[in-house]
């Protein structure tokens, strides 16, 4: 009787100790605010992919004053009207991305390399809650006009993507950024918006990932 009753008991405490590692696990993978509770795909799995941009919800500041737009997937609109606005990111798994971004009048094209950020404290930052963007080439053209700005070389411009929520077919970017003008990312402020000199936004746009 004595002897079963301990064979119960650390079967129990077995049991504990192996739910207790799996739910840690399950919280260790939950990076962004609003990331599934459990996902049998790896981040970097939920990650690589063709990201079309499907709506999104942003102020944008500058000299000129405040903005708020609403994007649809293939508008930007405001107060004062609607413009061609789609975004395209893709990532790969050797560590590539491309981005294409149409904002109004000017097409931007970037590539490079992507890494995931490590923590950082001071910021309240994850490790792997955000995406690290470094460009190595840049091309943005407006239409009509033919090129007006072109960047190639080491110096590798680098830009974040903050992660709110990252599933297999859904990924929430956090807009909280501010420019000081020593490279421009082809950011959704670009000068349909207004002029981005001393520039803020803050807001978060909605991708989906194209299906295989």
């Amino acid at each position: 009787m004595h002897k079963c009753f301990i064979r119960k008991a650390f079967r129990i405490l077995l049991l504990i100790i192996i739910l207790s590692v799996i739910l840690f696990s399950f919280q260790s993978c939950k990076k962004g605010e609003n990331d599934p509770f459990f996902s049998f795909r790896s981040r970097k799995a939920r990650l690589v992919g063709e990201w079309h941009l499907s709506s999104g919800k942003a102020i944008f500041s500058g000299q000129n004053g405040n903005q708020s737009v609403t994007f649809d997937g293939s508008y930007g609109t405001t107060s004062e009207g609607h413009f061609t606005f789609m975004d395209k990111i893709t990532i790969r798994k050797n560590g590539e991305f491309l981005r294409v971004t149409y904002n109004g009048d000017y097409i931007n094209n970037q590539e490079g390399y992507w890494v995931f950020g490590s923590e950082i404290k001071k910021e309240g930052l994850k490790n792997k809650e955000y995406v690290e963007l470094y460009v190595t080439k840049e091309v943005d053209r407006m239409v009509g006009y033919g090129i007006n700005y072109v960047y190639e070389g080491t110096k590798c411009p680098m830009y974040r993507l903050k992660l709110d929520e990252l599933r297999n077919d859904k990924m929430v970017i956090i807009l909280d950024g501010k420019y000081d003008m020593t490279y421009n990312p082809g950011s959704p402020a670009k000068s349909t918006l207004y002029d981005y000199e001393n520039s803020s936004e803050d807001g978060k746009m909605v991708y989906t990932k194209k299906k295989d």
